[in-house]
This record gives structure tokens, sequence and C-alpha cells, in this order.
């Protein structure tokens, strides 16, 4: 669910139950989206070790937002390590975002896509409050409120971070793999 977060007032909620919201089923060469039983699955390529598969919600643009996302690893047929999963926000299309990714080894990181450039804003930290490994179910918190962001997971708050030049954007949801 998203809410403004002074007014706590939920302003989008997502059952994924169909594709009402603009989350449509996709294939690509380096992966596919589905909706099932009541999930919204990022299925990468697998053989890819480079590719990251999102898809953004491009119905509401949000500047300030209270966001939680349950999710976890579903299926990795190789090594946990190249995989991560994570939040896109304030995305402004394909070439500027912020994105948070997490993997299922209790690693984040916050990177800001500029001009199709990544930029580290947090560099890959462990945490214990990640639950870790294949299956392993994971709730991710993330509060944008005066210029702040917060990240927490599994109720246990684990950076404020200021964002100077965030933009209004779109969220979305990212699976990746990738080489180191």
């Amino acid at each position: 669910p998203i809410a403004a977060p002074g007014a706590f007032q939920l302003a989008f909620a997502d059952s994924f139950d169909d594709d009402r919201y603009a989350w449509r089923p996709q294939t690509y060469a380096f992966g596919g989206t589905e909706i099932t039983g009541g999930q919204f699955v990022l299925r990468p390529n697998w053989e890819d070790s480079s590719n990251s598969i999102y898809d953004t919600n491009t119905n509401y643009l949000f500047d300030e937002f209270d966001l939680i996302v349950r999710g976890s690893v579903v299926e990795n047929p190789g090594d946990l390590s190249n995989t991560a999963y994570g939040i896109i926000f304030g995305s402004q299309g394909t070439s500027d975002h912020y994105r948070l990714d997490w993997t299922p080894g209790g690693f984040y990181a916050l990177w800001r896509l500029e001009k199709s450039q990544y930029v580290t804003v947090l560099d890959w930290t462990f945490t214990g409050a990640l639950e870790q490994g294949v299956g392993a179910q994971n709730e991710t918190h993330l509060t944008l409120e005066a210029g702040t962001l917060t990240i927490a997971f599994n109720g246990r708050e684990v950076v404020r971070q200021p964002l100077a030049n965030y933009q209004p954007g779109f969220l979305g949801l990212v699976c990746a793999t990738f080489a180191s």
C-alpha cells in the first residue's frame, strides 16, 4: 500500500488479482512479468548475467510516499550472490530513477540512474534485518518525506538518506541478475 506520509490516507493499493493498475504481463528477451496467485512476478533471464527486468506503474506520479512492498526470491537456478530484487521510484522513464536493491544474502544498495548512468547513493551494505535465502519473505518500507528517504526492512529502520534532487515520478518493481 502507498499512503501520503502526513495524512496516512491510502492513495493506492494493489492486490495483484488482475492488471487494472498498469502492471501488465509482458515478455522480453531479458525476462518477463506475470500476475499469478495474487502476486506480481518478475522472471529474469537467468542465463544473462547482466540484466534487470522492471516494471513501473505509470498511472500515478508520486512526490512524497509511504510504500510497503512484501516480496521474495521464489526461484534461482544459480548462485544467490548474483540476484537482487527491489523498488524503482522517482521514475522519469527509462533513463532517470532511483533504485533500491536488496539480495537474498542480506545486502542492500541504493542507486540513482541519471541520464542512463547509475550513480551509487548507498553502496552495498549488509543488514541482519533482511531474511536470507530463496523463499525468504521480506517487507520493505520506504518513506520519502521532506526530501529524506527512510528505508526499513521487516520493521527495522536501516537508513535515512537525504535525496536533494528527487523529482516526482512513477513507482516500480525490479529483479536483477549480475556478474559480480
